[in-house]
């Protein structure tokens, strides 16, 4: 199979995978949320925390440097199977040992016994990492999406039955087990690799170097995305919380539905063209070409009816997590750019570009986090979404440096959907409230976002229409090899 259409195998795989497992979830997580408190879901996102930063040392970036290297053989993913297995039992082990001291420092007792029993996943985790990176270089996402399912369908309905016989947040963490559990399982008996009695570390040296900068890399994205559960789980109720990460979930729902199915096999795919500029930025942009409307739409949607979304789906009892659901839709509707950016800098190998760019943004973050608990949590929201958006002015101008073309429209693309969601959340306000001259005010927002950006309103329409035949037909110009 040539190159072009395996590249857009995999990407139509992906998707699949994405909508797939996240639909499951999705589903899943509607009765468990009609059937569990938000205290529930407050607790298990406090505990995973640590499982999502731990995560992170199973491999020490080694994963995705079997992704980027231009050869990789059995004895090496066998030392990198080792190396991982050995890390996950000690980082396991470290959890569980240190459980009480994760319920002290939140002043919640239950935690201890969560952190106790959610700590296995760590070992399921790391023995079947190799498995699924050896898909992913192979850009056999069909696989994956299969093996995703099963597992999601499967500890999904032991998560609602337990639920339903009240286990209450127990049911959560048993869920989240099972899934690692079974998807292990699964993932062995399709891969049918088997490690080598077999290690040395010289030969994984180059990788290794690499892999530690991705583990940089990773380890300051996963303590940053978790920042505000940490700070906020010590100041803040269970309950706060839980209405938070609901908030939260929803955006992130279409990230990984829209996003993720894309990112996820761009980073092999720039590997394999990572001495081809053109052919790099001719895929990045008929992605964003095609993908943009669609993001602007739906997380638009979400910020104009946060408090109606919430209501049907979860219930009133949810209806305070409105306010974050917008707030991160507005947030997340950055995360195209910035996604397909970055794997533009991990496969041409510009490690320290992309540690400085993270370093100074989750610094950023952090201030305005502490700023927010400790003053007001409007300081940290807003500060939440300038720093987004300011990220990805820089990631364009970075873009335009190293990978030359027309990175700037999609920053125009970007004001003109914050003008656009603004003059809707004003219009439904004011119209709720009798103020018409606010009224004005949106419908002079709209105004503006149309004469400014008519051209792609009317595209967008032929966009979304096409976007699945472009991708079969025309995807990135691609050539056969």
């Amino acid at each position: 199979m040539g190159f072009r259409k395996t590249s857009i195998t995999a990407i139509l795989w992906s998707y699949a995978d994405k909508f797939l497992k996240r639909g499951v979830s999705f589903i899943v997580a509607l009765v468990l949320a009609r059937l569990l408190e938000p205290s529930d879901y407050g607790l298990l996102a406090m505990a995973a925390v640590f499982l999502a930063i731990g995560n992170v040392f199973t491999d020490f970036g080694l994963g995705q440097a079997i992704i980027q290297a231009d050869e990789i053989d059995d004895k090496k993913c066998s030392t990198i199977f080792y190396i991982n297995l050995a890390t996950g039992i000690v980082i396991s082990s470290l959890l569980f040992v240190t459980s009480g001291l994760i319920g002290d420092f939140y002043n919640e007792p239950r935690l201890t016994n969560i952190v106790k029993i959610i700590s296995v996943t760590y070992i399921f985790n790391s023995v079947n990492l190799i498995h699924g990176m050896r898909f992913y270089r192979e850009l056999n996402i069909k696989s994956l999406t299969t093996l995703n399912v099963i597992s999601d369908v499967s500890s999904g309905v032991l998560g609602i039955t337990l639920a339903l016989l009240e286990f209450g947040v127990w049911s959560l963490v048993y869920q989240r087990i099972a899934r690692s559990f079974i998807y292990t399982i699964l993932i062995w008996s399709k891969s049918k690799w088997i490690p080598l009695l077999y290690f040395n570390f010289k030969e994984i040296k180059e990788m290794f170097h690499f892999g530690i900068g991705m583990f940089g890399i990773g380890l300051i994205q996963e303590i940053s995305s978790y920042a505000d559960t940490i700070v906020m789980g010590k100041f803040m109720s269970p309950t706060f919380i839980g209405l938070l990460d609901r908030g939260k979930s929803f955006p992130e729902f279409m990230k990984n539905t829209i996003v993720l199915p894309l990112t996820r096999p761009l980073f092999p795919i720039f590997s394999k063209i990572k001495h081809e500029p053109q052919r790099l930025k001719e895929i990045a942009f008929e992605i964003l070409n095609n993908l943009m409307p669609v993001m602007f739409l739906g997380y638009g949607l979400l910020s104009v009816f946060s408090e109606e979304f919430i209501s049907v789906l979860l219930g009133d009892k949810w209806i305070d997590s409105a306010i974050y659901l917008r707030v991160f839709s507005n947030v997340m509707v950055c995360s195209l750019i910035y996604g397909v950016s970055t794997n533009l800098y991990k496969a041409l190998g510009k490690k320290k570009v992309l540690i400085y760019l993270i370093i100074v943004e989750k610094v950023l973050l952090l201030i305005s986090l502490l700023c927010g608990v400790f003053v007001d949590l409007r300081i940290y929201f807003g500060g939440l979404l300038f720093v987004n958006i300011g990220v990805v002015g820089v990631v364009l101008y970075i873009n335009n440096r190293h990978v030359k073309g027309n990175w700037w429209r999609y920053g125009k693309m970007l004001i003109y959907f914050y003008i656009c969601t603004i003059g809707f959340n004003v219009m439904k306000i004011t119209i709720l409230e009798y103020n018409y001259s606010l009224v004005l005010l949106g419908f002079g927002c709209l105004a503006v976002f149309y004469f400014s950006f008519k051209s792609f309103v009317k595209s967008t329409i032929v966009s979304v229409y096409k976007i699945i035949a472009k991708y079969i037909g025309n995807f990135g110009h691609l050539k056969r090899e």
